[in-house]
């Protein structure tokens, strides 16, 4: 997949994600050429993820203990190394899982992909929509 079509799937993914794109209003994606214009475009692109069973099992959030709080730091630092935000400060970790990406007639058979957000992730915790990050680099 050319490198400039990468920001476009991880935004468009995020927002079809988060409900903002409903996927009966999608269409088609025409093939890539050359010189493809992605802005002022009025189409709307469908992303699909595909999950083996393991895979989705061990994406789910995993509830680590709390880091310890360092002389002078915030409240919302996470573990060294490791996330910062509101769900790292309570401990939550989220894994990347690999996965599968079809995008219009692009498909990616190993992308990494992990729930992302804080505050938006643990308010959405119960719905059905939750916000998603794609590493397409690691394939």
């Amino acid at each position: 997949m050319p490198a400039v079509f990468k920001p476009l799937v991880r935004a468009l993914f995020a927002i079809w994600v988060t409900g903002a794109l409903s996927p009966a209003q999608a269409t088609p994606p025409p093939p890539p050429s050359g010189d493809v214009k992605i802005f002022g475009e009025p189409k709307v692109w469908s992303v699909h993820l595909t999950f083996a069973a393991d895979q989705w099992a061990a994406m789910q959030p995993v509830q680590g203990p709390r880091p310890a709080r360092r002389p002078g730091g915030s409240f919302l630092q996470g573990p060294d190394g490791g996330r910062n935000g509101i769900a790292a400060a309570f401990g939550i970790q989220f894994n990347y899982v690999r996965a599968e990406l079809e995008w219009g007639t692009q498909r990616m058979a190993d992308v990494a992909v992990r729930y992302k957000g804080n505050g938006t992730f643990l308010s959405a915790r119960e719905a059905l929509k939750k916000s998603m990050k794609l590493d397409l680099t690691s394939s």
